[in-house]
C-alpha cells in the first residue's frame, strides 16, 4: 500500500480487468470519455428522496471502488481512492400534467449522456424521478472502470435494502461489503502462482493456430451505431427451453452453438472464436465487493458441418467446462505472450445474463426497466442475450464498431443467429450443412 502526496488518498495500479478494459478504450487518461453503463429501475411506491440519497451515500462510504478516480502517476494510469466522497444525486418531479413519457425520456437521456471526468470521483451518479405519487424511477449509471454487472447487482440490492431500513427508522449496515483494493492486492498472488502458469500454458495450446478472421475490416467512422434488437416471444422461448432440456444443454450452450454454426455457414470458417464473459468473483468476499472483476475468455470452437446443431451445443458445453477451469487468466496477457497484443483473439463477444426480476423491498414492488449505455463501445462486435423472467420475452441485442468491422458482415451474422435461435426446437436435430439461414 502507498499513498500520494495527499496522505489520505490511496494509490494502486489498475487491476488486470481494469487494464484490459482501459487498453481497448483508446482515449487519454483524465479525458471525459469511456464506456458508461447503468440501469433504470421502477419503484411502485412513494419514495423519500432524502432517505434515498442517504442510502446511496452509505454505499459509497463502504465501497472503495465508488470513491475511485484515475490519474497518471509516474507516467502510468493508476487508481486513486479518496476517503470522503459525496454522492452525485438529483431528484426530479416529472409527475405534472404537462409531463409525458417522451418528456421524461428526454430528461433521462440528457442526464445519461453527460460524460464523467475520470480524474474526479465519484464516477457514479443517480437520478430519481417522480412519475406519479406511487411510481418513481431510479436511474443509476457509472463508468465501466469501476463497475460490472456483478457490481451493479450488489450495489442496487444494497441501496434498496438500506433505504428500506432507513424508512423503517433503522440504521443500514453495509459492513459486509468487501474492498476492491483488497482484491487488487490479492491479484498479485495469482499472477505469481503456479495456477497462473498452468492457465497460461493451457490457453497457449488452445490458441496455437491463428484462425482466419470472420469479418472484413471496417470502413466507417469511429462511432457507435444504434443497437440492433430482436425478441423471441415467451412462447418461443419456452419451446427453446424445452428443446434444450431434451438435448441436456443450457440456453447459453444453444446460443454458443447457434452463433458458431451461423458463422461457419456464412463465412466458411471451421474454427470460430467467441469472446465470452467471465465473472472472476471466485470467493464469497468477491461476491460482496463492488468493482470491475469481469473479463473475457477467448473461446474457440471447431465446427463440423456434418454434425447436428444439438450435437455442437453438447460439444460446446463440454469444452466450456474445461475452459472455465482456466478462465481467470486475463485475455490481454495471453495476447501479449502470443505476440498479438493488437489483434483480437475473438471475432465477436457473446454475453448471456439475467434481465432482472421483480423484487419486494420493504413491501414495495421494484422492477428493472432497462439498461443504460453511453460512450464508445470497446468491442468490435457484441451480441447481448437477455435471459428474461417468467413472463417476458428473450431479448437479443447487437452492438458493433463500423470503423473496425464491416457492418454488413456483422449484421448478416446477427440475423442468421437470431433465426437459428428462434428456430432452435426444430433446427437442433438438423445437420449444420443443411441449416436454412
Amino acid at each position: 500500500m502507498h499513498s500520494d502526496r495527499h496522505s489520505s488518498r490511496i494509490v494502486r495500479p489498475l487491476s488486470t480487468a481494469q487494464r484490459a478494459f482501459w487498453d481497448k478504450q483508446q482515449v487519454e487518461p483524465g479525458a471525459a470519455a469511456g464506456v458508461i453503463v447503468g440501469l433504470s429501475i421502477d419503484i411502485f411506491a412513494p419514495v423519500d428522496p432524502d432517505l434515498f440519497r442517504t442510502a446511496a451515500q452509505a454505499l459509497i462510504d463502504h465501497s472503495d471502488a465508488l470513491r475511485t478516480s484515475f490519474v497518471l502517476v509516474d507516467g502510468e494510469l493508476s487508481q486513486v481512492v479518496t476517503p470522503d466522497v459525496a454522492v452525485a444525486f438529483q431528484a426530479l418531479d416529472l409527475s405534472g400534467p404537462t409531463e409525458s413519457d417522451e418528456s421524461r425520456a428526454r430528461a433521462v437521456d440528457a442526464w445519461s449522456q453527460q460524460p464523467f471526468n475520470l480524474s474526479a470521483a465519484p464516477l457514479l451518479d443517480h437520478l430519481l424521478v417522480r412519475e406519479a405519487p406511487d411510481h418513481w424511477t431510479w436511474h443509476c449509471r457509472g463508468h465501466h472502470l469501476i463497475l460490472d454487472a456483478g457490481a451493479a447487482a450488489i450495489g442496487i440490492t444494497a441501496i434498496l435494502q438500506a433505504y428500506a431500513t432507513l424508512a423503517a427508522g433503522g440504521a443500514p449496515d453495509m459492513s459486509s461489503l468487501g474492498s476492491y483494493l483488497g482484491y487488487v492486492d490479492t491479484e498479485r498472488e495469482y499472477i505469481a502462482s503456479e495456477q497462473y502458469r498452468d492457465d497460461l500454458a493451457y490457453w497457449i495450446e488452445r490458441h496455437s493456430a491463428e484462425p482466419t478472421p470472420l469479418f472484413r475490416a471496417g470502413e466507417g467512422e469511429a462511432r457507435n451505431v444504434t443497437p440492433k434488437q430482436h425478441v423471441i416471444d415467451r412462447r418461443g422461448y419456452d419451446a427453446l427451453l424445452d428443446a434444450c432440456r431434451a438435448e441436456d444443454v443450457q440456453p447459453f450452450h444453444a446460443c454458443v452453438a447457434s452463433l458458431a454454426a451461423a458463422a461457419a455457414r456464412l463465412f466458411g470458417n471451421t474454427s470460430v472464436s467467441l469472446g465470452l464473459a467471465t465473472h472472476n468473483r471466485t470467493t464469497e468476499l468477491d461476491r460482496r465487493t463492488l468493482g470491475l472483476f469481469a473479463g473475457t475468455m477467448a473461446f474457440r470452437l471447431e465446427v463440423d458441418q456434418n454434425e447436428s446443431l444439438g450435437a455442437l451445443a453438447r460439444r460446446a458445453a463440454k469444452q466450456l467446462r474445461r475452459d472455465y477451469r482456466h478462465a481467470r487468466l486475463p485475455v490481454n496477457h495471453l495476447a501479449a505472450v502470443l505476440g498479438r497484443p493488437d489483434t483480437p483473439l475473438f471475432d465477436i463477444a457473446l454475453s448471456f445474463y439475467p434481465a432482472g426480476h421483480d423484487m419486494d423491498v420493504g413491501g414495495a414492488r421494484v422492477s428493472l426497466r432497462s439498461g443504460i449505455f453511453a460512450g464508445m463501445d470497446t468491442e468490435r462486435a457484441a451480441i447481448h442475450v437477455r435471459d428474461p423472467q417468467a413472463d417476458s420475452p428473450l431479448g437479443v441485442d447487437l452492438t458493433h464498431r463500423p470503423d473496425l468491422v464491416r457492418s454488413d458482415d456483422v449484421v448478416a451474422l446477427y440475423d442468421a443467429f437470431v433465426r437459428l435461435l428462434g428456430n432452435w426446437p426444430q433446427a437442433r436435430t438438423t445437420t449444420i450443412s443443411d441449416l436454412v439461414l
